[in-house]
C-alpha cells in the first residue's frame, strides 16, 4: 500500500523544485509544490526573454496539476533563495483562488525555515468572474419560501422554480395540453386553479407524471436561462426537486432545509391531509443529494433563530 503524503514530503519537493528553476535574468530561484489527495505536483520559475512571459513556479505546480485532472487541493509550500519569506505574487493568488476558497501556504527561506500563512489571510478580495449558484432545496413546508424571502430582503437574488413552474402553466400551448389530460375543472375562468390542479395530482401518481412531463422540461429550459443570463455574482435558486431532476451539478453548494413541522405548516395553509401525504410521498427523495457541499438548515426553533442561522450561512458562502 502507498505511503500516505506528509507535509515534510510536501516541502522536501519545494526545495528540490528550487534546482530546476530557468532563472537566467534575475538568478531567483523559486520552487513550488502542491498537494493534492494523493500526489505532490512540483513547479520553478520560468523566465523568458520578454519578461512578461515568465511564468512563477506556483502557476507552473498548479497548472501541472489541473492538466492530470487534480483539482483538490490541499495545501501548497513555496521555497526561495532569500534569507525573507518569499510570498506568492497577485496572479498567483488569483490562480489559487480559482480552486480553492482558502489554501495553507507554507513559505520556506534559504535556511530552511519555515512560515506558515493561508490565501484568505494575504488575498482579501478574488476577482470573480464565475458565477456562484447556491441550491435551496427540501420538502414542502420545510421554509424554502421564507429563507428565500429572508435572501431578498439582503439583496441577493432568488430564483423560483415554483414561480417559473406557474409562468408556464399561464401559456396557451401548454393550457390546451393541461385541458385534455385533466379536464376544464381544473380551471377558474380562462387560468389554470393552482389548488384544483394539486388536489388532483398528489391523488394520483400517473397524473403527477403527466403534468411533470408537460411543464418540468419547459421549466428546466427556462430555470437554466435565467441563471445563465443573470448578472449576480451569487443566485439563489429554490427548488424544491434538485435531486429529482439530477441538476445537482449546476450548483455550488446547496442548502438542504429540514423541518418536523412540515405537516403542522402545510396545514396552516388550508391544504387537506390527503394532499399533504400526496406531496410528502412526491417528494420522498428530495433528501438524497449527489453532492459534497451540502449545508443543513433545521427550521424548528422560529424565525428569529432561523435568520441567525441564514447570516452565519452568509458569511460562510
Amino acid at each position: 500500500m502507498a505511503r500516505s503524503l506528509t507535509h515534510i514530503d510536501l516541502i522536501n519537493s519545494a526545495i528540490k523544485a528550487k534546482e530546476k528553476a530557468y532563472c537566467p535574468y534575475s538568478k531567483f530561484r523559486v520552487g513550488a509544490a502542491i498537494l493534492t489527495s494523493d500526489k505532490i505536483f512540483t513547479g520553478s520559475n520560468i523566465e523568458n526573454s520578454s519578461y512578461g512571459l515568465t511564468i512563477c513556479a506556483e502557476r507552473v505546480a498548479i497548472f501541472k496539476a489541473v492538466s492530470e485532472g487534480y483539482k483538490d487541493f490541499k495545501e501548497i509550500a513555496i521555497s526561495s533563495d532569500t534569507e525573507r519569506f518569499i510570498y506568492p505574487c497577485g496572479a498567483c493568488r488569483q490562480v489559487l483562488s480559482e480552486f480553492v476558497d482558502d489554501i495553507k501556504i507554507t513559505l520556506i527561506n534559504k535556511d530552511g525555515k519555515e512560515k506558515i500563512v493561508y490565501l484568505k489571510e494575504i488575498f482579501k478580495e478574488t476577482f470573480i468572474l464565475k458565477k456562484k449558484i447556491i441550491g435551496i432545496t427540501g420538502k414542502a413546508g420545510s421554509g424554502k419560501t421564507t429563507i428565500s424571502e429572508l435572501l431578498r430582503e439582503n439583496g441577493f437574488e432568488v430564483i423560483s422554480a415554483d414561480e417559473i413552474g406557474w409562468e408556464i402553466l399561464k401559456n396557451d400551448e401548454i393550457k390546451e395540453k393541461i385541458k385534455k389530460i385533466f379536464g376544464e375543472g381544473v380551471f377558474k375562468g380562462s387560468e389554470i386553479s393552482r389548488d384544483l390542479l394539486r388536489d388532483i395530482v398528489f391523488k394520483n401518481p400517473e397524473k403527477l407524471d403527466s403534468l411533470n412531463n408537460i411543464v418540468h422540461p419547459l421549466l428546466l429550459k427556462e430555470l437554466r436561462k435565467r441563471i445563465d443570463s443573470s448578472e449576480s455574482e451569487i443566485i439563489f435558486v429554490d427548488a424544491a426537486l434538485i435531486s429529482y431532476w439530477g441538476i445537482e451539478d449546476w450548483f455550488d453548494k446547496i442548502i438542504l432545509v429540514k423541518s418536523n413541522k412540515n405537516v403542522k405548516r402545510l396545514k396552516e395553509k388550508g391544504i387537506k391531509e390527503d394532499i399533504i401525504k400526496g406531496i410528502l410521498k412526491a417528494q420522498d427523495d428530495v433528501e438524497k443529494l449527489k453532492i459534497k457541499d451540502v449545508i443543513i438548515i433545521r427550521n424548528d426553533s422560529g424565525l428569529d433563530n432561523l435568520k441567525k442561522t441564514i447570516e452565519k450561512i452568509l458569511k460562510y458562502i
